[in-house]
């Protein structure tokens, strides 16, 4: 499983705002869109969008003999056209053993395997190291209505 994002784009939105529900953005930070989001005129499909932890710098401006307080806010949303998935071919170097319910090294002419070897997709090697495996798809992120205006 990758342990960084690398070279993904990040949509940075910065808006003026009278207040910052600082809780309810962090109950979303790293959510991916659960709807359909259209930003300035551009769509974005469901899971498309992960929703990564805003900057805010909060701000007392005096104009005249008014001041205004207001939070400068910067959302961050990291687009990503695979969806948030991550794919990896099912593969070991052990397999399930029905019987005891236990992992069992995989034994291929009689040594261990010394490469990851094919599986069924329940956990059982396949017959042949040159079939190709079921492919897991992991999607390691929630999903949430973000309910926020972008425009």
């Amino acid at each position: 499983m990758p342990t960084r994002d690398n070279d993904k784009a990040i949509l940075r939105i910065t808006k003026n705002l009278i207040s910052f529900p600082l809780a309810t953005y962090d109950a979303l930070r790293q959510t991916t869109n659960a709807v359909a989001v259209t930003i300035r005129g551009t769509a974005y499909a469901i899971h498309t969008l992960r929703f990564l932890a805003p900057t805010v710098q909060e701000v007392y401006e005096v104009v005249g003999i008014i001041t205004y307080h207001y939070y400068v806010t910067t959302f961050r949303l990291l687009c990503d056209i695979n969806l948030h998935e991550f794919k990896f071919p099912d593969k070991g170097y052990s397999e399930f053993d029905g019987t005891t319910g236990n992992l069992k090294k995989i034994i291929k002419g009689h040594e261990s395997v010394t490469a990851p070897w094919p599986l069924d997709g329940a956990g059982h090697a396949l017959a042949s190291g040159g079939l190709t495996p079921p492919t897991w798809t992991l999607k390691p992120y929630a999903s949430a209505a973000w309910g926020i205006n972008f425009s």
